[in-house]
């Protein structure tokens, strides 16, 4: 089914695309993680703009889950006895059903209710096919790619007839950076079937420009979506999304980011769209985390040193460390009596070291 998303003439603005582009903004794949008690409101919600009939089809397990209902025309819910959570997910064929305003109201509704995105896929269709993935790729080869430093050109067939070429930036997995980029080539069939490839006259349509965005990125972008508050301000965080993640710049990699221009024709593209800078998420630390640490890192030092000194010249390490930390104000003063019970643990461990693991000493 084809998408009904904003079919537009972009801003002219540092957040749109070029002036005299039409485009077509969309998002085309959502997945969440939500709490399982959330689980009747989730059917809710998906209802006001799926039928949720069941789907023919037998589904299959992914994502680690057990369980899993998948809908025609409609996501797909996983879940298993042993998890907390349910992972719902929208493929890029559910997410074409609904507007572009559709989909951003209904993940709206998700990520209000506790909904935790785990992927989602904007994407920016150019009937204008002003830049084509030929060009990037061989910007990527002139060393011009910037921002990621994995790329690769994807050229497929059928038989002995092209189904177009696509660039490629960045890594899926843990062993990317929570981003993937897709520019490639986009027809639209007869039957308006989205299909990656040329038409029968060795033509395409559009060129896709799509980012797939995962953990803490994915958040981020979804946050930005929630809060837009008109249709074009979903358009800009879409293509600030897209085209402030991945930039070609003059000049080699030796020389620092800030230091190349922009190449001309890609500045001249995307009006200057800013780089898009993504916060990681603070860590959380256990309150254990300092002792645990310690443990790790000198645990086994100060056990060799107490088994060979003995507890009187452990106990002075110990003394001159604590004093010397203060000294430099790295801590706070310890009181005597603690340091005393210290000193009384020491030497009742260090008579029968032999049988006593080495990180018995610290706990």
């Amino acid at each position: 089914m084809f998408s009904k998303g904003f079919a537009t003439q972009p801003p002219q603005s540092n957040r749109g695309a070029k002036p005299d582009n039409v485009s077509e903004y969309g998002i085309d794949w959502y997945a969440f993680t939500i709490p399982g008690d959330k689980h009747s409101d989730v059917w809710e919600i998906a209802a006001k703009y799926y039928p949720l009939q069941f789907s023919s089809k037998q589904p299959s397990p992914s994502s680690g889950y057990r369980q899993v209902t998948e809908f025609q025309d409609g996501p797909k819910v996983s879940q298993s006895d042993d998890r907390p959570e349910i992972h719902c997910q929208f493929s890029g064929q559910v997410m074409q059903m609904i507007s572009l305003g559709e989909q951003v109201a209904m993940m709206r509704e998700f990520f209000l209710i506790g909904g935790k995105p785990t992927r989602i896929d904007p994407r920016r269709d150019d009937f204008s096919k002003s830049l084509p993935p030929e060009k990037m790729i061989q910007w990527a080869a002139q060393g011009h790619l910037c921002r990621f430093k994995v790329w690769q050109p994807i050229q497929k067939y059928r038989g002995t007839v092209s189904q177009g070429v696509t660039f490629a930036a960045g890594r899926r997995g843990r062993s990317g950076s929570g981003i993937y980029m897709r520019f490639y080539e986009w027809h639209f069939g007869n039957e308006q079937q989205k299909i990656n490839g040329r038409n029968n006259d060795g033509e395409f349509d559009a060129v896709r420009f799509e980012a797939e965005l995962t953990s803490h990125k994915a958040v981020q972008f979804v946050e930005s979506l929630v809060a837009a508050g008109t249709g074009q301000d979903i358009i800009s965080a879409i293509n600030q999304c897209i085209f402030g993640s991945i930039d070609f710049r003059e000049g080699d990699s030796e020389k620092s980011f800030r230091d190349r221009p922009r190449l001309e024709e890609w500045a001249d593209y995307i009006q200057n769209i800013p780089v898009y800078k993504y916060k990681r998420p603070k860590r959380v630390r256990p309150s254990s985390f300092p002792v645990d640490a310690f443990h790790r890192q000198w645990g086994g030092k100060l056990a060799a040193l107490c088994q060979v000194s003995g507890a009187d010249s452990f106990m002075r390490v110990i003394r001159d460390s604590i004093a010397d930390g203060q000294r430099r104000g790295y801590g706070l003063a310890v009181p005597a009596e603690r340091l005393l019970r210290l000193e009384r643990g020491l030497k009742l461990l260090i008579e029968n070291l032999s049988h006593t693991r080495r990180r018995s000493l610290l706990i």
